[in-house]
This record gives C-alpha cells, structure tokens and sequence, in this order.
C-alpha cells in the first residue's frame, strides 16, 4: 500500500511541475529560468524513508534545509547579478582597457550566448555525476571566468573570461532548478521556487546599483572579483552540508549519447559567424569585403545546416514538432523578440544616462532602479494572477503593447533630462518586460503535449538567450554605423578630428568630453542622442513584432489547482 501511494504522488508531483513549474522569473541578461525538471524516466530519486509508525521522515534533516535554499538562491541573485551589472561600468571598462565598441557589445553577449549553449547538456551530466558534483562544477566555473575577467588586461581576455562565467550561470541556473524539484515535495514546492525567483529578480534589481558604486569607488573589476567569495561559500556549503537525494545511474551513457551536441555546436557557430560579420561590415571592414561576405554567408549556411540536423537528432535542442501548431511557434517567436529587445534597454539606457546626461555609474544605477524595483514586483504579482485565473494572454498582450510603447517613447529622448518623460519610459518598461518572461512561456506548455514540455521550456530559453546575445550586438552595430555617419557632418568643424576618429572607434571616448568647450560638448551630446534614436527605432520594431504575433497563440485552459 506504501508503494501504491508513492507511485500516485509521483504522478502528482510530475502534473505539478507541467503546471507551476515555470513560475521561477528569470533576470533580464541572462538568463533565463526553466521548469523545474525532473530526472527522466529511468532514475528515481528517494525523497523520504517510512518509520515505523508510517510516518514520512526527510532524508535531510531540517536544519539543513535554509541552507541548501541560501545555496540555490545565492544562485539565482549572482547570476541574474551577473547578467545587468556591467551595464553601468562599461564607460569604465573601455577607457582603462582602450576596448572598442563592438568588443563592449561582446563583454555582455559573450555571456548570455555562453550560458544558452550547454543548456541542453547539463541536466544530463548532472545524472552521469550527481546534482552536487554537477552544481559544484557550475559554480568553479562561475568562479574561474570572474577571475579571468577581474584580472583581464586586454579586452579580449575580458570577453574570455566573460565567457567562462556564461558556461558556469547556465550551469547554475538549470541545476538549481532541477535540485528544487528533487528535493521538495507537492506542497511544499511552490514555496521555494518563489523565494529562488525573488533572489533572481532582487538580482536583477541591485545590479545597476551595485556595479555602479563598485565602479565609482573601488574599479570595476570589484564587480567580478565579488563573486569569488560567493563562489567560495557555496562550494563549501554544498561540499559539507548539501544533502541531496541519490540518483540511480541505469542509463546515464544512453543519455550522453542522446544530448545533441552538434545541435549545440551548430547554433554556437551560426549565431557567432553571422554576428561578427554584421559587426565587420561598415566598421572595420567595407560590406562588400570578402571577410565581411564570409562571415555572413557562412553562418547563414550553418544555421540552414542546424535546421536540418534538428529534424534528424532523435532528442534535438529545439525539436520541430513544437513547430506544428501556429500558437507554439508564436509563443516562441514572443520568446525571441522580447530577448532582443529586453536585454539591450539595460545595456543602452545606461549609456543614454551617462554619455549623455552626464549622470556618473552610481547615478546610472540608481536610475534604473526606477524600471528595476516595479519591474520585479509586477513579474511576481503577474505569476500569481496567471496561477489562479489563466489568463496568459490578456497578460501577454498588455505587456507587449506596454513594452512596445516604452521603447517607442525611448525614441523621442533628447540630449537633457526630461525626467517626466525618462521616469514613463522606464515604468512602461518594467511593465513590459517582466511579465514576458513568464506568460508565453506558460503558453507555450498549454500547446504542446504533456511528454514534451520539459523540451518546449528548454527551446524557450534557449531561443530567448540567443536572441539576447544578438540584440547586443546589433544594437551596437547600429549605434556604431550612425555615429561614423554623423560625426561628419558640418556640425562637428572645430572639433579635434584625432577626437573624432576615437569617438568613431569607441563611443564610451564621450565621457572626456568634458575637456571640450561646451558648445562642442553640446554638439556631441546631439549626435549621441539622433544616433541612439535608430538603435531604439530598431528595439521598437522589435517589440511591436512581439505584440503581432502575440495575437496569434490561442488559448488553451490551464490546469490551474
């Protein structure tokens, strides 16, 4: 009779997690946050023991229980952390490191294409090894990139180590996940996906600031030299005292031979090709350059290649079967363009304020907050509405159209502070983009079959953190091209061209303009301005483009107990 009730509460905890798995909210670079999975089929995890009055005892005891959660949550506030927190410094990192435009573009989108692309190969390591060995690797990974980056003396080693710390948060993020659905029970398990998702927005939230008061007054390399001791006591927590229920290993070596790697290999290639090439042309190279025309048609084929090998993986990364109906692949193409274009208002509103504002790291930060703080409330408070009525269209809809008309509005910033119109731009934001982490998403689920939502939710944020990767850099390839243009106009007579020539290369150079007459600084300060308007043009087609096809998912009850 004890087993027979086991076996039915498995079955509950698995509708559970198709359900209210998805309500952990993920940060803005990074990341993304999955459904708590659970291990497959063929590995069972033993959460309790029966005494012998029958009465379920944890195999952890409960004191340890705060602890492992501080681990998971320290988790989620250091990545999402991590993902917004070298907006504000970027200024910085270009003058000290003499990093050009498009190598800051790949300081942040070097890290989120790093933590999309082992996505799919994780959960599957953590059952050859276990969850805390797999969790422990995240975490030294983590930990290596941030050394790498806080030591870099040359951007390139910067990026490298950016990199690094990619690979560790995917890590982080999926394993955390995966360990709160092992460990937690029905009851208990929406308790603690909430209190992981509060840390990753509190994450979200404290970035800007953070980044900017260690860059104004220890350097911005503090900014990765603090995860080291984070790093460094969740290694020690889970090496002593994580308590984690026993996986059994019966078909571990068919999994690794079922992870596509070549998916993962293809997609890496695809996106990183297309993206330097489109980076190339017109900066460093004519468009017409054989580098440039390279570059672009050899990352176009090899994502031709990806699209054929995922119809041939028995397990791809993005199974085309989620295809079949319009409403999944609108829920993902919802997916994608709010990754495009979310990501890059944290990267390029922090220059608006400092280039052209003049508003210092500290400021900046303080600044965001402004989107920040409301952004996490509305995204909890919008999981709670979808839980208990459904409603992930209505929700989808007004946060389109909210983030669509935000980034809209960006278009008309002038080269002063028009705090009414800065202080509606950032709420219509929040508004915007925290509900999309979760609401398509939970379409999504609705509209494929039971056996492939764990994948469905996998193809989500892959799809989203690629796309975020790339509105970075075309947000910089823009950005770059106008102000080459700009900067030749008549405007600019009596401006030092050796000056000029340095702005054209690296647009943080702006921050010395201070040493200019100010007519001349005001001249800048308008060119800046008009050139930033078409990087928010480009975001505000995007986001219009995820309101369009929002209104193509059809609704499907949730099963909401």
């Amino acid at each position: 009779m004890a087993h027979t009730t086991r076996e039915e509460d498995d079955e509950a905890m698995d509708a559970q997690d198709e359900d209210h798995g998805n309500f952990c909210l993920s940060s803005v670079h990074h990341a993304t946050s999955l459904e708590p999975l659970k291990p497959s089929q063929s590995h069972t995890t033993v959460e309790e023991t029966t005494t012998p009055d029958h009465r379920a005892v944890p195999l952890r005891t409960r004191w340890r229980t705060p602890i492992v959660m501080a681990v998971i949550c320290a988790g989620g506030l250091v990545t999402a952390l991590d993902g917004v927190i070298v907006g504000t410094a970027l200024p910085s990192i270009a003058s000290d490191l003499s990093a050009t435009t498009t190598e800051l573009a790949w300081v942040g989108a070097s890290y989120l294409l790093s933590s999309a692309v082992l996505q799919p190969i994780w959960p599957a390591l953590s059952e050859l090894t276990s969850r805390r060995l797999a969790l422990a690797f995240g975490f030294i990974l983590f930990a290596a990139g941030s050394l790498i980056a806080a030591l870099a003396q040359h951007a390139a080693v910067l990026i490298a180590g950016r990199t690094v710390q990619g690979l560790g948060a995917g890590n982080i993020i999926l394993i955390c996940n995966i360990i709160i659905s092992d460990l937690f029970p029905l009851k208990e398990r929406g308790l603690y996906i909430g209190l992981y998702a509060a840390s990753s927005c509190l994450g979200a939230a404290l970035g800007p600031v953070v980044g900017g008061l260690l860059t104004s007054y220890t350097g911005w390399r503090w900014i990765f030299f603090l995860n080291l001791p984070f790093a460094g006591v969740a290694l020690a927590v889970i090496a002593f005292l994580l308590d984690l229920p026993p996986l059994s290993h019966n078909t571990t070596s068919a999994n690794l031979s079922e992870i596509d790697w070549l998916g993962s290999a293809l997609i890496l290639t695809s996106t990183t090709l297309f993206l330097i090439g489109i980076q190339l042309g017109g900066v460093a190279l004519s468009w017409n350059s054989p580098t440039v025309i390279g570059l672009i048609v050899g990352g176009s084929t090899t994502a031709i290649l990806f699209v054929a090998q995922q119809r041939l993986h028995p397990q791809p990364i993005i199974p085309p079967r989620i295809f079949a109906t319009r409403s999944s692949a609108a829920c993902l193409a919802v997916g994608f363009f709010h990754g495009f274009t979310y990501i890059a208002c944290l990267y390029y509103l922090p220059l608006y304020f400092q280039l052209v504002l003049g508003a210092s790291p500290v400021q900046s930060g303080l600044w965001l907050l402004i989107a920040a703080v409301p952004m996490s409330v509305i995204t909890v408070a919008v999981a709670l509405v979808i839980a208990r009525t459904g409603w992930y269209r209505p929700v989808t809809w007004i946060s389109a159209a909210s983030l669509t008309l935000g980034v809209g509005l960006a278009i008309a910033f002038p080269s002063y502070r028009n705090w009414p119109l800065i202080v509606f731009v950032l709420l219509l934001a929040a508004a915007g983009i925290g509900p999309l982490f979760q609401a398509p998403l939970l379409a999504l689920q609705a509209q494929v079959n039971p056996e492939d939502t764990s994948r469905a939710n996998g193809a989500f944020a892959f799809t989203r953190t690629i796309s975020s990767g790339m509105g970075l850099v075309i947000g910089q390839v823009i950005l770059q091209n106008e102000l080459r243009l700009r900067l030749r106009s008549p405007d600019t007579a009596g401006i030092p061209a050796e000056f000029l020539d340095h702005v054209a290369k690296q647009v943080t150079v702006l921050a010395d303009m201070k040493t200019l007459p100010l007519p001349m600084q005001e001249v800048l300060r308008t060119i800046l301005t008009a050139s930033l308007s078409r990087v928010w043009i480009v975001f505000t087609a995007a986001a219009g483009m995820c309101l369009l096809v929002s209104f193509l998912i059809k609704y499907k009850k949730l099963a909401v107990s």
